[in-house]
């Protein structure tokens, strides 16, 4: 026995089957998009982190006053 749709039925079928692949399209690239800024973040708060370690042991440039004299 075979599945008795008529056309209208089989076209309301088809259209719903490409509006749902074009929405799991849309959320797979903004998926994607968010892990690409995700990964961002995380890279640029790594160069922050590091950074500021670095700034904070910076030995001081220049001789004390007393020094020179």
């Amino acid at each position: 026995m075979g599945c008795l749709m008529n056309e209208t039925e089989k076209d309301a079928l088809t259209f719903m089957l490409a509006s749902l692949r074009e929405g799991q399209d849309i959320v797979r690239a903004y998926d994607t998009k968010a892990q690409i800024v995700g990964v961002g973040y995380i890279f640029a708060i790594g160069i922050i982190v590091n950074l500021g370690a670095r700034i904070a042991n910076m030995p001081e440039t220049g001789a004390p006053a007393s020094r020179l004299t």
